[in-house]
């Protein structure tokens, strides 16, 4: 089978499959300017495309057989394969050889010239360009494989040194290197750079101590206060010299000095004292709300009785007030401890309620008796 049609059968419209004495390879004449020109022109599908709006260099175009070649009006040359393809054809056959990032093309030459894929790039170019496209990345590959080890080799010593039982953190360098100098995790890392990595790796490893020490101490102290909680006798106003010594011997004491101990003390009545006026403040609203609605009830009361007329604008609260003394709503307010009570209210230096009910039923609804609000 031959190869692709040339340019003169691109120009044309038709394939080309043979030429003369000195044609290009796979049997295509070389490619003259205007048959390039005419390639250029010719209908096809871009195999790529070009910066700019450029027309690109392959184009696609169909055999008489009905396959798919590739036409470079550029280079004059076609080919069966899609460039892409075709140069990364060549890069796999490079890999196929362990090709080096630092080998020269002559030393790949010979791997790699009796293999059939060598010839999916045409022309000695194409292959160097793809050969120096192969060894780039594969140097990149390698500085960035570097770059990962080593990163992973600082974290290695990092740990080492953090997490180790046997150094302190009072512990310096050389001792260090002593305990460790035969570990491959600090052997990775370059000596220059280890006592620096060890100073860093140092100060993580106290503040984690630290932060473990202040999380054992909350917990031994929250152990202390529910010991507190359920002790009997411990309440607002307690003193530690009474409490302390009824706590001896508890394991929840025990592991607490004696600051400690103290500290967690007085945390603990700070805490019932204020659990104590929060219940207070709770119950005096209790207590606020319920006056409130009793001087409502009362209020509500003295509106029926004047609807039922037993009492009028000229009834005074002395004569009133024997009559209602059995209400449920006189009894609640006379229980008030905030506000005026009935009571209160037979020596009042004038009386309200011929006013009160002068103003009629809408604003009696809105008065009250003087400081039962």
């Amino acid at each position: 089978m031959g190869g692709p049609p040339g340019p003169a059968a691109v120009a044309a419209g038709g394939p080309q499959m043979s030429g003369p004495a000195g044609s290009g390879p796979g049997g295509q004449p070389a490619a003259s300017q205007g048959v390039q020109a005419a390639a250029g022109s010719a209908g096809g599908q871009a195999a790529g495309s070009a910066p700019g709006g450029a027309k690109p260099e392959w184009t696609e175009h169909t055999a008489p057989d009905g396959r798919k070649y590739y036409f470079n009006a550029k280079t004059g040359k076609s080919s069966w394969e899609k460039p892409a393809e075709a140069k990364e054809a060549f890069k796999e056959l490079l890999g196929a050889v362990n090709c080096g990032s630092d080998w020269t093309w002559e030393q790949a030459m010979r791997l790699i010239v009796q293999d059939g894929r060598y010839g999916a790039l045409k022309s000695l170019g194409e292959k160097k360009q793809a050969f120096n496209e192969y060894t780039q990345h594969k140097r990149n590959e390698e500085k960035e494989e570097e770059r990962r080890k080593a990163k992973q080799a600082k974290e290695d010593f990092f740990r080492l040194i953090v997490d180790s039982v046997t150094l302190k953190t009072s512990h310096n360098f050389r001792r260090a290197r002593e305990l460790f100098e035969e570990e491959a995790c600090w052997k990775a890392v370059p000596e220059r750079e280890r006592e620096e990595l060890f100073h860093e790796a140092q100060i993580e490893k106290k503040n984690r101590e630290k932060e473990e020490q202040r999380a054992e101490k909350k917990r031994r102290m929250a152990a202390f206060r529910d010991l507190l909680e359920r002790t009997p006798g411990v309440k607002v106003g307690s003193e530690w010299r009474r409490v302390g010594p009824k706590l001896e011997g508890e394991p929840e004491h025990e592991a607490l000095d004696k600051l400690e101990r103290l500290e967690a003390f007085q945390a603990y009545m700070v805490e019932l004292e204020k659990r104590e006026r929060e219940e207070k403040e709770r119950a005096k609203e209790e207590v606020r709300r319920a006056e409130r609605k009793a001087r409502e009830a009362f209020k509500a009361l003295l509106v029926q009785h004047r609807e039922l007329g037993l009492i009028t604008v000229k009834t005074r609260w002395k004569e009133y007030a024997p009559a209602v003394k059995a209400e449920e709503a006189y009894l609640a307010v006379e229980r008030n401890t905030q506000g005026s009570r009935p009571r209160e209210l037979e020596t009042a230096a004038s009386p309200w309620l011929p006013s009160l009910l002068h103003c009629g039923r809408v604003n009696l609804d809105q008065a009250e008796p003087p400081g039962v609000l």
